[in-house]
């Protein structure tokens, strides 16, 4: 089956011009190209392949496959490796990292919530009022405890927002 994958993906590529898109192979035409694919598969040409043809034929194919991995990972190697000395540096690395793309950093929205006499200043006793705020409206029965049943209350609240 995987053969004959090959030899049908082979053959719709070579009935294919390049300036135009796909093309219609005739049955004549996918023979043809069957019979050329099953000789170089017939290694000892006596007209059947064995199992050991067909297994050199796959392990041909995966040495394909790795040679080109192996191409690929040397030309991102060399994209990476800047300076071209064989080694990729630290700085080397992140330079080719995806960028993360995080928002501007804005205090102001923080500043508002937590500097309750708008002074500019956030001082201990505003910044535990607003946090604690947050623990007593969980601490539902008031105990002084936040449960996890409490929790999952919250949670349970905040996804049917």
């Amino acid at each position: 089956m995987l053969v004959s994958s090959i030899v049908l993906a082979a053959a719709l590529q070579q009935a294919q011009p390049a300036q135009q898109g796909p093309q219609p192979i005739t049955r004549a035409n996918y023979t043809t190209q069957l019979d050329a694919r099953f000789a170089t598969l017939d290694a000892n040409a006596n007209g059947a392949l064995d199992s050991a043809e067909l297994e050199a034929s796959q392990m041909r194919r995966n040495a394909r496959v790795e040679a080109n991995a192996r191409a690929r990972r040397a030309a991102q190697f060399s994209n990476i490796d800047a300076n071209k000395d064989g080694v990729v540096s630290l700085d080397e690395w992140h330079a080719a990292a995806p960028q993360v793309n995080l928002p501007p950093v804005d205090a102001s929205a923080a500043m508002a919530r937590l500097d309750s006499d708008s002074d500019g200043q956030v001082t201990i006793t505003e910044y535990r009022s607003v946090q604690l705020a947050s623990f007593d409206r969980l601490d539902t029965n008031n105990d002084g405890v936040v449960s996890p049943a409490e929790r999952q209350a919250q949670r349970s609240d905040d996804d049917d927002e």
